[in-house]
This record gives C-alpha cells, sequence and structure tokens, in this order.
C-alpha cells in the first residue's frame, strides 16, 4: 500500500510538472506572438516617425499642443456653463417661491376676511331673526 501511495504521488508530482512546463510554453508563445504583432502594427508608424525631419516634428508637437489648449478651453467653458446655468436655475426657484409664498399671504388674508364676513352676516342675520320674532309676538 506504502508503494502505491509513493507511486500516486509521483504521478502527480510528474503531472503538476508537465502541466507547469506545458502553461510556461503556452505563455511565452502568446508573449512572442503579441510581441511581433505589436512590432507589426507600429513599424510604419516608427518608419514614418524616423523618416520625418526635425521641423515636421516640432510642427506636429505645436498642433497636438494647440489641440490639448483647444480642448482644455472647451472643458474649462463648459464647466463655468453648467454653473452658470444652475445658478440661473437657482434664482428662477428663489422667485418663483416667493411669488408663490405672497399668493399663499394673499389666499390666508382672503380666507380670514371672508371667515369675518361670515361672522358678521350672522350676526347680522340673528339681529334680524330677533327682531322679526319680537314682531311676530306683537
Amino acid at each position: 500500500m506504502r508503494g502505491e501511495l509513493m507511486e500516486t504521488s509521483y504521478g502527480l508530482m510528474s503531472l503538476s510538472k508537465g502541466l507547469g512546463s506545458l502553461w510556461g510554453a503556452v505563455t511565452k508563445l502568446f508573449l512572442k506572438t503579441w510581441k511581433l504583432a505589436i512590432q507589426r502594427l507600429s513599424s510604419p508608424a516608427l518608419w514614418l516617425w524616423n523618416k520625418m525631419s526635425i521641423e515636421s516634428k516640432q510642427n506636429i508637437s505645436t498642433m497636438v499642443q494647440f489641440l490639448q489648449l483647444l480642448v482644455l478651453i472647451f472643458g474649462v467653458a463648459g464647466v463655468f456653463t453648467h454653473i452658470g446655468s444652475r445658478d440661473n436655475q437657482l434664482a428662477t426657484n428663489t422667485k418663483e417661491i416667493q411669488d408663490i409664498k405672497g399668493i399663499a399671504q394673499d389666499l390666508l388674508q382672503t380666507q380670514i376676511t371672508s371667515t369675518s364676513n361670515d361672522a358678521r352676516l350672522f350676526e347680522a342675520l340673528d339681529a334680524l331673526k330677533t327682531r322679526v320674532m319680537l314682531l311676530e309676538r306683537k
């Protein structure tokens, strides 16, 4: 039994070594293929860059810097535009809230006036009722 365990463990060790070396070979092949693909894709661009004069390289560099500056300017302008529109919206909402507050105050005053008028009307009606009853008793 001990011999079988030894054989099994030796078999597993050799299997793991085999898988490890297979994995290493696959990784190596992948990296080699990837490196070759990158070299082939970038070679025309590098060849073209190396053939350009220093003045052309400087012109391209200046143009790239100018485009970066434009993108930065548009980005900052967009941020300020967004902040300005948000401030404008806040001002508009504040004005509308003030208008609604004024309307609510007017409605409250109207309700109070109406209630007091109703109370006066009821007092007047009670007075008339009392006078009519007095007249009927006579």
